[in-house]
């Protein structure tokens, strides 16, 4: 009798422990940190500097970096990849910062990976903040990157593709092509590109998955699909075209990205590209890909955990977004002729609507084109009443998730 509970015990052991087969890839794009050794949170001058930016939440990447920590552990993904712009800026301690606290997760049992972004290498001048200054730091350049990161980037056997491109087998069944898109030889630039050098390299990643069994979804800076006519110059990398056919020729419909910022899914052809929303960005995405033990791909975006976060953290990062937002705008409407309450009504809309593009929540459910905020943007005239219009016409449904069969 004994034994036989025994038995039983371990097979139902065995049942909640074992491995369900599905693969785990958690993503985040555009973390944008800087070393805490470079400014004062409290310096109203940075303050001011970086309030002039998009709504990241540079002052808090140290608690970001935390929270991804506890995300991770709380998750337990096969592996967390980084798809670029790693740093504010490039400079070199906020790479050695930001490697040194990658590493720690690493160690707890995660496979890490990250490609850079345009704001990663040979930047030229990255600069620290003095209390009402500020002062240029050292770069890197692509030798001192793959240095730095040198634990977070496989080196694959016969080296490594384009750039600094490589894959890596998360699980038997699920292959990461991760595509170093950016340009910055010599010089940083804002653009990416996929050339001759990255097409050969990933038609062998995409063979040799194909021999294996395995399905391939491929990484990079870059868009691969163009998600608005406005983001689409310095955001769809060239060489687009040749990367798609390659994709479809080899039966690998997901892509994933970041730069943009905003999170928001795009399709063409056949191929989804799905830009997760800029880590340190409000509501903080991340995103879970998913390979089920049925073959199916699953995305999802996913905001930060609260509870993995300082108190009231959400609330001021959120605010911290709509605020720098309605500040720029309200300098833009300064000596207009509309009164008060005209000014509070379009800086509400405006706010709104940022919240809502940027966490990819603008799905048509809402009817943007028919209050007062937005009639008086259009009467106004200039780009932003355009901008809106474009990005609503183009939400299609969720930008949130996605799954492949």
């Amino acid at each position: 009798m004994i034994r036989r509970i025994a038995i039983l015990t371990i097979i139902l052991l065995l049942t909640v422990f074992s491995v369900s087969g599905e693969t785990k890839v958690m993503l985040i794009t555009d973390p944008h940190y800087l070393s805490a050794e470079l400014f004062d949170r409290d310096s109203l001058y940075f303050l001011g500097v970086i309030s002039a930016l998009d709504g990241r939440l540079t002052q808090y990447g140290p608690e970001l970096m935390d929270a991804l920590r506890e995300e991770v552990r709380h998750q337990r993904p096969d592996a967390l990849i980084i798809t670029g712009d790693l740093s504010f800026d490039g400079g070199k301690k906020s790479h050695e910062e930001l490697a040194r606290r990658l590493e720690e997760i690493a160690k707890e049992g995660t496979e890490v990976y990250v490609i850079p972004g345009n704001h990663d290498i040979n930047t030229i001048r990255p600069v620290g903040f003095d209390p009402e200054s500020v002062y240029t730091v050292e770069d890197v350049d692509e030798k001192e990157f793959t240095a730095i990161y040198r634990d977070l980037m496989r080196e694959p056997e016969g080296g490594r593709g384009a750039n600094l491109s490589y894959h890596v087998r998360v699980s038997d069944g699920l292959w990461i092509a991760l595509a170093d898109t950016a340009c910055y030889q010599g010089i940083a630039y804002t653009n990416g590109i996929f050339t001759e050098d990255h097409a050969s390299w990933l038609e062998n990643v995409l063979k040799e998955a194909a021999e294996a069994g395995a399905k391939v979804v491929t990484a990079s800076h870059h868009s691969l699909v163009s998600h608005s006519e406005f983001r689409e110059k310095y955001y769809l990398m060239a060489g687009d075209d040749v990367m798609r056919d390659l994709k479809t020729a080899y039966d690998s419909p997901l892509h994933l990205s970041g730069h943009l910022h905003i999170q928001h899914i795009a399709e063409k052809d056949g191929i989804i590209d799905a830009a997760t929303g800029a880590f340190c960005l409000y509501p903080h995405y991340y995103a879970m890909i998913c390979l089920k033990d049925n073959g199916s791909l699953t995305y999802e975006a996913v905001p930060l955990c609260e509870t993995h976060l300082p108190n009231g953290f959400m609330s001021l990062s959120r605010d911290w977004f709509t605020g720098t937002v309605t500040d720029k705008n309200r300098q833009s409407l300064e000596g207009t002729f509309l009164s008060p309450e005209e000014i509070e009504s379009m800086l509400d809309f405006s706010a709104r609507f940022h919240l809502g593009y940027f966490s990819g929540t603008i799905d048509g459910s809402e009817d943007w084109l028919s209050g007062e905020g937005y009639r008086l943007w259009e009467a106004q005239g200039g780009t932003f009443a355009e901008y809106v219009r474009t990005a609503v016409s183009e939400a299609s449904g969720s930008s949130l998730s996605v799954r492949i069969e």
